[in-house]
């Protein structure tokens, strides 16, 4: 939550005006990795379901290896093509946020996988 507190301060700060379509769909990530969360989370009172954990786990872990790439693709596109130091600098801050954020879900999915391996 403090990663997304942060990207949204930071469009705020940076005066955004226009998003970027690779932002929102990053974003789109995040909120998919928070409901796969959302679904663990129910799934854990009874450990029975595992099975059915694990396959949110895996979703989360590729829903952020998705954002890994948007990210690297996006960032690389930034230094090549943009020539206003004030959009890299703007943009790369809250890819930055956009991606810590999704590897914070991807952290909660593989504390939690311990958790359930140890019970399994």
């Amino acid at each position: 939550m403090d990663e997304l507190d942060e990207t949204a301060h930071r469009f705020h700060v940076y005066n955004i005006t226009k998003i970027k379509p690779e932002a929102v769909q990053v974003s789109q990530l995040i909120l998919d990795a928070l409901n796969h969360l959302i679904e663990i989370i129910r799934l854990m009172p009874n450990m029975r379901s595992t099975d059915q954990m694990m396959k949110h786990i895996i979703e989360v872990n590729r829903l952020e290896n998705l954002g890994d790439k948007i990210y690297r693709e996006e960032l690389t596109r930034l230094f090549r093509d943009e020539s206003d130091a004030v959009e890299v600098i703007r943009w790369n801050g809250i890819y930055s946020r956009l991606e810590q954020a999704l590897d914070a879900c991807e952290h909660v999915a593989n504390v939690i996988e311990g958790v359930v391996l140890k019970h399994a």
